[in-house]
């Protein structure tokens, strides 16, 4: 884009070279004396963007959810899967003995999915998880009810 009273190649070169030596001073300035920087507020993610949730207690749920092995860095975990057509698995997991505050921790993309290992854990922590599916629907995603509890002991390395 040129000025409009530019009328010839020279203009042109003349109208860049003046807008590129005072965006350089302004940005200069700026870099010179940036002023009073606002603090960075955390942002919660709003209830609506958290991801899928468990629905109702229902007979395509995952059950018997186990521990299959426990270290110190992962914790695997195994289920038995009552649904078809799935989109995918989600494992939720709460840290603490009593604690109920789950929170989706893991996504599985795909079908007859039976395991998943949670690598994000702490040596000396405890660690509850349940499992559900999401499935595809006309209407959209419908999600399972949950799958037992099991409880996870990670030991200190």
């Amino acid at each position: 884009m040129t000025v409009p009273s530019d009328t010839g190649y020279d203009d042109i070169i003349a109208s860049m070279e003046q807008f590129i030596r005072m965006r350089y001073a302004s940005a200069r300035a700026q870099l010179d004396a940036p002023g009073n920087r606002p603090q960075p507020e955390p942002v919660q993610p709003s209830p609506e963007n958290q991801g899928p949730k468990p629905g109702p207690p229902s007979a395509d749920a995952p059950s018997n959810l186990h521990t299959i092995r426990v270290t110190s860095t992962s914790v695997e975990l195994g289920w038995t899967n009552h649904s078809q057509g799935e989109a995918a698995f989600i494992v939720q997991r709460c840290v603490g003995d009593d604690s109920a505050d789950f929170v989706n921790a893991i996504g599985q993309p795909g079908q007859n999915i039976t395991t998943a290992i949670d690598p994000h854990v702490q040596p000396g922590k405890t660690y509850r998880y349940q499992v559900y599916v999401v499935l595809p629907t006309p209407q959209g995603s419908r999600c399972t009810g949950v799958s037992n509890i099991v409880t996870a002991h990670v030991p200190e390395r």
